[in-house]
């Protein structure tokens, strides 16, 4: 058995191995069926493995194997344990029967049998709609929402998908393509340990489908399939009405943003970053003009810019956000109670609160 093979194999399925001790066994990985596993309380990945053993093996196994430079390995079964004969060392670890994790192993739903192969920008409009909902997501467990990226499934198929830490809220639309095999669903929520393994996952796969039930979302791709349980929000927030309470969504709305307006917010967030006493920017556009203003004990700072075609505005914003927005959009519009920004050619856009909002 080739070392980077199997190591490769233990290094996709192991974030979702579990981070808490409740359920020991879901530290592990586990092999069975042609198969390796890993599986928390929220999320499943498995991936096919040629491994000699069926049983749980405690996931130091692959710090174990980084550790070596051996080409090849043999693995050895024995009781409750497997020998790992790695060049000159050998190496025992403990392992547990597959009994121990069946019950949740056979609680997980079957991929499709098969996959059809799909054009790499399909799966590129899923991942990077994904991806971009996630950088809004955060592990505040003051509202369900903002755990993972929200999703919506239209009637003719596509996909409405929100992410919101109550500060920045990022809309994407990902057309239907056939990629998708689901009833509706008025709304779900992927939590965000899902969402950060199929944005690897779908990396130009040469095959996937995406499964959206009522109970569960399941990703299969060529290389590996990933399971998930959503986040459950008692009161579900409506999203389509928040945004179109601050934006049309016209995307023509949106202007390119000044060349020297990233490194004007760098400077000011700087400024505003103060641990003793942090403040906000206040923007202010007069006929083509652009003024920021910041003010805190690190000091005071003062940019000017030229926005010719941006309407007049006075406002304050956590310049902070609008500098990890311009990472990712080069169009924006600035009001008084958001800033929207996108791209030209996505249908994706995140809004940005306002320091009055």
């Amino acid at each position: 058995m080739l070392r980077e093979e199997l190591l490769a194999r233990l290094d996709l399925v192991a974030p979702a191995l579990s981070g808490s001790d409740i359920v020991p066994i879901m530290r592990d990985y586990w092999f069975a069926d042609g198969q390796v596993c890993a599986c928390s309380d929220q999320v499943a990945v498995w991936t096919p493995c040629d491994f000699p053993a069926q049983c749980a093996v405690p996931a130091h196994l692959a710090d174990l194997l980084r550790a070596s430079r051996a080409a090849e390995i043999r693995v050895e079964t024995g009781d409750n344990e497997i020998l790992v004969r790695a060049a000159r060392a050998r190496i025992r670890v403990p392992t547990k029967p597959q009994e121990q994790f069946r019950p949740f192993w056979n609680s997980l739903p079957l991929p499709p049998t098969t996959l059809v192969e799909r054009s790499g920008g399909t799966a590129e409009s899923l991942r990077r709609a994904l991806e971009r909902c996630l950088r809004s997501s955060t592990g505040d467990t003051s509202r369900p929402e903002y755990l993972g990226v929200v999703v919506n499934t239209d009637r003719d198929g596509s996909l409405r998908l929100y992410g919101t830490d109550g500060k920045t809220l990022t809309v994407a639309r990902v057309a239907n393509t056939n990629d998708y095999l689901m009833p509706p669903v008025d709304q779900v929520i992927l939590p965000s340990a899902f969402v950060a393994q199929a944005v690897k996952l779908l990396r130009a796969p040469r095959a996937f489908s995406m499964w959206i039930s009522p109970d569960y979302v399941l990703l299969a791709t060529d290389s590996a399939t990933l399971f998930g349980r959503y986040v459950i929000s008692p009161m579900p927030l409506d999203f389509e009405s928040i945004v179109g309470e601050y934006w049309s969504g016209d995307y023509g709305d949106l202007l390119p943003a000044p060349q020297t307006l990233t490194l004007a917010l760098a400077r000011a967030s700087v400024i505003t970053s103060s641990r003793l006493r942090p403040t906000t920017t206040r923007v202010l556009i007069r006929s083509g003009r652009v003024g920021l203003a910041s003010v805190s004990d690190h000091g005071d700072l003062n940019d000017e810019m030229t926005w010719s075609d941006h309407p007049d505005v006075d406002v304050t914003y956590n310049p902070q956000l609008l500098q990890a927005g311009l990472e990712n959009y080069d169009r924006l519009r600035i009001g008084e109670r958001c800033c929207v920004m996108g791209n030209e050619s996505e249908d994706i856009a995140c809004i940005i609160a306002s320091s009055a909002s």
